[in-house]
């Protein structure tokens, strides 16, 4: 059960991190205490089976994450930056994860184990008359649908600040947490979401789903990238725009390699910072990506680097199963030393509706042969 969802919207609007912590140390039980305290309350209500993890702990809802921001330049020409708009947990995950800016879905508002359906992409549709019958037809053919089951994986980390430094910081306390929790989560979620052996509630990971097909790797070329993007055309799995999920290495030597022997434009073209495209397909990059995998041409050496491309809206959704990260602060544990410990965990999970939607590489850089 969570916090979050007994907070009312004026609640949240008054409620701050910053404030929370300042009176659990002093003591003092102000009104961002009091209001931590009432969501407690309520939540046993909604549920009795729901625990405050540890009696001497206050936990805090981390769901709204840094703002967005945009660099004006002011009147005497220097830059500053103006905050936008606040960003939710789903939001700010987006803009985070290479999975999610290639284009796979981000779902929210998921309870407990989610069940995605997907289909085999098998048979073809036929046009019909008023008088014929469909099992005359190339149309008699089954459509097996497939039930995605996934479980909340729980993602968790934990740290430390002395009283002092909690004391002496800035407003922008939330923007630390942002910074120190947030992110860890996400990065762990992504590497789950690529490498995840699957085992108990663990994420089976896109580059381990044996549904997914591989197409032979070499060097960083042109025939490579279009021979994954062929592979997923002939499975029949484009079914949205597609795209590429690879390494900064394979990127940076795709943009430095001519894609025909007489030279011309690169494998991968640069459109600007930290934005790439092969073929009208974007290429993003993700720094949990295995660099380690098999040679393809020599299989004991293990520095090939993985590239995923396809239709990642439907290869790939990203299951919530709460809309923030739980933030569970301990004053007691480290007390003798001075210090607070601080507990973050979030629950996802990732589902592959249509793995024929991606098709899976390795290959080797250049300096690396």
């Amino acid at each position: 059960m969570s916090i979050f969802r007994s907070m009312s919207a004026r609640e949240r609007s008054r409620f701050s991190i910053r404030a929370a912590l300042e009176e659990l140390l002093s003591g003092e039980r102000g009104l961002a205490y009091n209001i931590t305290q009432d969501c407690v309350a309520r939540a046993k209500e909604q549920d009795p089976s729901w625990i405050q993890p540890g009696e001497l702990c206050v936990s805090i809802p981390l769901d709204l994450l840094g703002q967005r921001a945009t660099t004006q330049m002011g009147t005497g020409g220097g830059a500053h930056l103006v905050p936008e708009q606040q960003l939710g947990f789903a939001a700010w995950l987006s803009d985070h994860l290479g999975l999610a800016r290639a284009g796979a879905r981000v779902v929210t508002g998921v309870r407990g184990i989610a069940s995605i359906p997907g289909a085999e992409l098998l048979g073809d549709a036929d046009l019909l008359t008023e008088v014929q019958d469909i099992s005359t037809g190339s149309g008699d053919v089954e459509v097996v649908f497939r039930d995605n089951r996934a479980e909340p994986c729980r993602i968790g980390t934990k740290s430390s600040a002395s009283r002092q430094t909690l004391q002496n910081s800035s407003p922008e306390l939330d923007l630390l947490f942002d910074q120190a929790f947030a992110r860890r989560c996400s990065n762990r979620l992504e590497q789950q979401c690529l490498l995840g052996d699957g085992v108990g509630t663990n994420i089976l990971g896109l580059m381990v789903n044996e549904d997914i097909t591989d197409v032979e790797g070499a060097d960083v070329t042109g025939a490579v990238l279009s021979s994954m993007l062929e592979t997923v055309d002939d499975q029949r799995g484009a079914t949205g725009p597609m795209s590429f999920l690879t390494t900064r290495g394979v990127i940076h030597e795709g943009c430095n390699t001519p894609r025909f022997t007489n030279g011309g434009t690169p494998v991968i073209q640069s459109l600007g910072y930290d934005s790439w495209m092969f073929d009208g397909c974007g290429a993003y990059r993700s720094q949990k990506m295995p660099t380690n995998l098999p040679d393809p041409g020599s299989p004991s050496s293990l520095v090939a680097h993985g590239i995923l491309a396809g239709s990642f809206a439907s290869g790939c959704v990203i299951l919530l199963h709460q809309e923030h990260i739980d933030l569970v602060v301990n004053p007691y544990e480290l007390a003798g030393k001075g210090a607070v410990t601080f507990y973050g965990w979030m629950y996802a999970s990732m589902v592959t509706p249509l793995p024929e939607s991606l098709a899976r590489a390795a290959v080797v850089l250049s300096e690396e042969e």
